[in-house]
C-alpha cells in the first residue's frame, strides 16, 4: 500500500509542477539601505513563465503589485505622505518585459521637491527574468539616504 501511494505521488507530481496554476517568486533585486543596512527583496511573481505580480519585502511590511499596478505606476515606499520610491513599466508585456522607470525622491522641499529616474529594463530569458541597467544585468541596488531624500545609488 505504501509504494502505492508513492506512486500514486511521483505519477502526479510532474502534472501538478506544469498545472495552469502553478505560481513561481522569484527575487529580481536586492535593495539595500547603506545606512542601516537593511535589506529588503522585489521578487517577480510569474504564472507559466509570464509577469503577473511584483512583490517587495521589506523587514517592516510585504507588499504586492498587480502587473496592471505596475505598469499603471506604483509606490514602493512613502513616508508621511511623499513618495519616496515609484515603479512603472513603459510598454511592459506579461511575456517579455520591457522597460521599468524607477523614480526617487531626490531632495524634498515644502516649495517643490526634486526627483530623479533610474531606467531599467525587466526581461525575460528563457523563463528567467532578470533586471538589466543599460547593458549590464543587475541583482543589487544600494540606496544611500540623507534626511531628505536618497543621495546616491550603486548597482552591483
Amino acid at each position: 500500500m505504501k509504494s502505492l501511494i508513492v506512486q500514486i505521488i511521483f505519477t502526479l507530481l510532474p502534472i501538478l509542477n506544469q498545472s495552469a496554476f502553478a505560481l513561481e517568486f522569484n527575487p529580481i533585486l536586492d535593495i539595500i539601505n547603506t545606512e542601516t543596512n537593511e535589506p529588503a527583496t522585489l521578487y517577480v511573481k510569474t504564472q507559466q513563465d509570464s509577469l503577473t505580480q511584483l512583490k517587495l519585502i521589506t523587514t517592516k511590511r510585504t507588499t504586492t503589485f498587480s502587473f496592471d499596478e505596475v505598469s499603471d505606476g506604483a509606490t514602493l515606499l512613502k513616508k508621511s505622505g511623499i513618495n519616496i520610491i515609484t515603479i512603472k513599466g513603459i510598454n511592459l508585456s506579461p511575456n517579455t518585459g520591457g522597460n521599468i522607470k524607477l523614480t526617487y525622491l531626490k531632495n524634498f522641499s515644502i516649495t517643490g521637491s526634486s526627483y530623479d529616474t533610474i531606467w531599467l529594463k525587466i526581461q525575460n530569458n528563457q523563463g528567467s527574468w532578470n533586471l538589466v541597467n543599460g547593458h549590464d544585468q543587475v541583482s543589487t541596488i544600494f540606496l544611500t539616504p540623507h534626511p531628505f531624500g536618497i543621495s546616491s545609488y550603486e548597482f552591483r
